[in-house]
């Protein structure tokens, strides 16, 4: 989970890495939010999370960085 705002770990530099290189990763990214996306989008930062632990697909299947650019 990332957001798309963050300016202290860009997402292309941390983010989308680490799900290319985890197979069968899912990257949920939250649009608008910063470094500090628990206390900025709480809201939906927790639905991915209940929707994760339920076992529903809450994030994108990418497979390059072109997806998620």
């Amino acid at each position: 989970m990332h957001g798309d705002a963050d300016r202290v770990l860009p997402i292309l530099a941390t983010a989308m890495r680490t799900h290319e290189a985890v197979k069968g990763s899912q990257l949920v990214v939250i649009e608008g939010a910063p470094h500090g996306m628990l206390a900025t989008h709480a809201d939906e930062v927790n639905q991915a999370l209940i929707g994760f632990l339920g076992g529903r697909n809450v994030g994108k299947k990418a497979t390059s960085r072109a997806d998620v650019a």
